[in-house]
């Protein structure tokens, strides 16, 4: 959802659904109608496995890149741009399934916490392209909506993450406060000017 509000912010359509419909359907049936189909997923080895890796069916197109670069940000092993030909969700029309640590390592696991906001700014913008920078109203309310929901951290934290994103922190945080229904209180300077002495 927040790689979505990223791109969304720069002006791309993005749907987003569950693998699976309630029914234990697939939701996803064929890609028709979209120009790029990313599977996000984590993986698992009995916890003797690290590192992120991106597969692909055809051509790995964006699978190296997003490999490279969210290995880049958790600071985890590159596994690559992995060819599968026989892998379901590959099949049914998704570009690439990107395995973005290994959850039953407790080392991966903790860099993905530490750095999930970097590792969906890394994600969007090998989608996108480039560097994704949006102040507009639009992206604003979106972020400030995964702050209430807790997706930025605290304090400093949240600080930090939202301005290496490109979001002005103050504009954010004037939303979170505005959608909360926070009153905040105007800061007043009082001076005074004395004659002689």
């Amino acid at each position: 959802n927040l790689v979505a509000t990223k791109l969304r912010s720069v002006g791309h359509d993005v749907t987003v659904k569950q693998e699976k419909t309630a029914n234990g359907g697939w939701a996803f049936k064929n890609r028709n109608g979209y120009d790029y189909a990313l599977s996000i997923h984590f993986n698992a080895a009995n916890g003797k496995g690290t590192g992120v890796e991106c597969l692909y069916k055809n051509k790995d197109g964006k699978a190296k890149k997003l490999s490279k670069e969210v290995a880049n940000v958790l600071d985890l092993k590159n596994r690559g741009a992995k060819k599968k030909k026989n892998l379901y969700m590959l099949n049914i029309g998704f570009d690439n399934l990107l395995e973005v640590c290994f959850h039953d390592n407790s080392n991966d696991l903790k860099a993905y916490n530490q750095k999930k906001i970097e590792v969906i700014n890394a994600i969007a913008e090998v989608i996108h392209g480039g560097k994704i920078v949006s102040n507009s109203k639009e992206a604003i309310i979106e972020v400030a909506k995964d702050v209430i929901d807790g997706e930025w951290g605290n304090g400093s934290t949240r600080k930090t993450r939202l301005e290496n994103a490109g979001y002005n922190y103050n504009e954010v945080q004037a939303e979170v406060n505005k959608l909360l229904n926070v009153k905040t209180t105007p800061t007043i300077n009082y001076y005074a000017k004395y004659k002689g002495s």
